[in-house]
């Protein structure tokens, strides 16, 4: 009854982290972005589910090593998943980070922030999804911008040619 209680009180947006590669700069940048949600005031960290039960963000990350085993590349790509959409989810942004073994902590603090992003940029283009994620959450309580077609969000992901 309890967890019951707690979930229904969660405000956090739930963010799902799915990681392939077997580089260890890739594997510590993942285990730092998780804990970093979990300390977040904004998210919260879910399991990936092939079905989700609840709408959620998932972060999927592919990492390579760079020819090195201190630095890596890694692939970020950020989609809005709900067991409620055909084909379940919809492509929001992705970008490339490179990494290396001393910089493990700020690539996960830039990769949380380009979630935030793309939360923002989901807010204002599709409003409907956004609230979907919960609605008691941080980002719930701000109001959707009159002009949804403006985005300052997302343009370190979009060519500047698009913008």
């Amino acid at each position: 009854m309890a967890s019951s209680i707690a979930l229904a009180q969660e405000t956090r947006v739930p963010v799902a982290v799915v990681h392939y590669g077997d580089d260890q700069v890739g594997q510590q940048v993942v285990f730092a972005l998780e804990a970093a949600i979990l300390e977040s005031d904004s998210f919260r960290l879910v399991n990936d589910e092939p079905v989700p039960s609840f709408p959620r963000i998932v972060v999927y990350l592919v990492s390579v090593n760079t020819g090195t085993e201190f630095a890596s590349a890694i692939s970020e790509t950020f989609v809005y998943d709900s067991r409620w959409l055909a084909g379940n989810r919809i492509y929001i942004a992705a970008s490339i980070t490179a990494c290396g073994l001393n910089w493990v902590v700020l690539c996960a603090e830039t990769i949380l922030s380009y979630i935030d992003d793309a939360v923002k940029y989901l807010r204002r283009k599709s409003p409907d999804l956004w609230r979907s994620l919960t609605t008691e959450s941080n980002y719930s309580k701000q109001q959707i911008p009159n002009d949804s077609l403006s985005s300052d969000a997302l343009t370190h992901f979009v060519p500047e040619a698009n913008r």
